[in-house]
């Protein structure tokens, strides 16, 4: 079997959210193109915190559907798998709080 070989910038990008806290694939796809456009070799979708542990499986699977669509095959896409705790309705995710207003 051949060993891979990674050379150039592997960037690990975060999943774009909407204010109700879904899937904001269309974001996520824009992200990609920019960093495809900017010259990365590859890009690494689902890293091991943050959102891989909060999605629900249907919701990994539909994630990683639109972003190897979104690559193309134009450089090579990785991905992480992770389950460590029982799955979350996205109900209780929490939301974002709203920011006081600057002075």
């Amino acid at each position: 079997m051949k060993k891979p070989y990674w050379q150039g910038v592997f960037p690990a990008i975060t999943t774009q959210l909407k204010r109700d806290q879904s899937l904001d694939l269309e974001a996520t796809a824009r992200h990609v193109e920019a960093l495809i456009d900017s010259g990365v070799a590859g890009i690494i979708f689902l890293g091991s915190l943050g959102e891989n542990q909060a999605l629900r499986l249907d919701e990994k699977r539909r994630y990683l559907q639109a972003m190897v669509e979104a690559v193309n095959g134009r450089v090579p896409p990785s991905a992480a798998w992770l389950r460590a705790a029982p799955p979350r309705p996205a109900a209780t995710r929490a939301t974002p709080k709203k920011r006081a207003p600057t002075v």
